[in-house]
């Protein structure tokens, strides 16, 4: 049986859908690999899904083939979940006009923590959830270790990426170096000279590596972007232009912003303690500032996307499309007050950690002031930027669930 410990331990590992109506797939890959601890069982091969989603047993011939025993449940009344204290569960809901799968693995006082094969984690009210669950679901009864690993399969190489990422930051490491090199000090105006072209020398080699690099990437996977359904031709190009751009930017970019971030805090703070501690102030700020922040901005990308979809999908009366246009309107507008002030707290926080630094250093000079603000504010711009890339990586992985199901397998 399922232990709750076992559960935490991998809770964060979401397998994405890699086709249109393969969610309860996900979900079975997402009970195998927190029951088993096997993170082998996201590259498991999942049953073509035409026509319509499997059944619930389908999905429970489908988990036993790998040792997981599923048993399928109905409630009468939706609001007997509420009292459920065992977890997992694999829920079935009706979302937007569709029936979906949800992995439901924490229950909280006012909420529900699911994990979505096609959204990524979620946290949804109970009084929400209540309105989508049809009150079936699947739950753990048994598992056991049948299966032998599988391979994982990935349609770029760890090695590969890695030479990628590292010939793109080199452009900007040199640059970089360059300019801590020179410091107003003639007798290293060669070595930041040299240092300075490197920088140009890099970013043609990397242009000419990233271009060899797609071309071997089209030469491998182009062709099997083509179908004979009008439908999929158009699915398959999208997804694998999504992919494509995905992989060749995101790894090397996230990677960049670190060491940008990195060789900032030495380059600028370099022999002074006081500007070192400013810096990761603001470091630690922009830290703050995403993890009390980034469940508000869910919301408001939920809610955006829920009247988005509600607008378009249904047919209403002018005076609710009207509605909804205006409620739509209005989130943007609440969204756009919500930057305003994060971005006017990231203002305030550099003023204050730049007037602190130098307080403290006891040099309160206008043009210090004005170059420790520019770079703390720098900072928490490159750390913003480089959490941004890293939430792309949850998008980054859906398309690739897509792309081996559909040119790899």
């Amino acid at each position: 049986m399922l232990r709750q410990k076992q559960l935490y331990s991998v809770r964060n590992i979401i397998v994405y859908q890699a086709q249109n109506k393969s969610c309860g797939y996900a979900v079975v890959k997402m009970a195998l690999i927190h029951v088993s601890k096997r993170r082998d069982f996201i590259y498991a091969l999942e049953e073509k899904a035409e026509g319509q989603a499997p059944s619930f047993a389908e999905l429970i011939h489908y988990g036993a083939k790998f040792g997981l025993r599923l048993g399928g449940y109905k409630v009468q009344d939706p609001r007997e979940i509420l009292t459920n204290k065992d977890f997992p569960l694999l829920v079935s809901v009706y979302e937007n006009g569709f029936s979906h799968m949800l992995y439901l693995y924490k229950a909280k006082r006012k909420s529900f923590l699911v994990l979505d094969p096609k959204n990524g984690k979620r946290e949804i009210e109970k009084a929400d959830f209540i309105k989508i669950f049809d009150g079936r679901f699947l739950k753990v009864e048994e598992y056991n270790d049948i299966y032998p690993k599988i391979k994982p399969i990935h349609p770029i190489s760890a090695l590969s990426l890695s030479f990628h990422s590292l010939l793109n930051s080199l452009p900007s490491i040199s640059l970089l170096l360059s300019i801590f090199s020179m410091n107003g000090q003639k007798e290293n105006f060669i070595l930041s000279l040299l240092l300075l072209l490197s920088s140009f020398l890099f970013l043609l080699l990397s242009k000419l590596e990233t271009s060899l690099f797609i071309k071997r990437f089209d030469s491998l996977y182009l062709n099997k972007v083509d179908d004979n359904s009008l439908f999929k031709r158009r699915e398959n190009y999208m997804h694998y232009n999504k992919y494509k751009s995905m992989a060749f930017v995101i790894y090397p970019t996230l990677i960049l912003n670190i060491l940008e971030i990195l060789l900032t805090l030495f380059i600028f703070s370099f022999g002074d303690p006081y500007f070192f501690f400013s810096l990761v102030s603001s470091i630690l700020f922009s830290l703050l500032l995403y993890f009390l922040f980034v469940s508000k901005e869910d919301s408001f990308n939920e809610k955006a996307s829920s009247l988005e979809y509600s607008y378009f999908h249904f047919n209403k009366s002018e005076k609710n499309r009207l509605l909804e246009l205006h409620s739509l309107s209005k989130v943007g507008k609440r969204y756009s007050v919500y930057l305003t002030i994060k971005d006017s707290a990231s203002i305030i926080f550099a003023c204050l950690a730049s007037f602190f630094a130098l307080y403290f250093k006891n040099d309160l000079g206008m043009e210090l002031f004005f170059f420790t603000f520019i770079s703390n504010y720098l900072m928490i711009g490159l750390i913003k930027q480089s959490l941004t890339n890293y939430d792309k990586l949850d998008e980054k992985k859906k398309e690739e669930s897509y792309f081996i199901f559909n040119f790899l397998s």
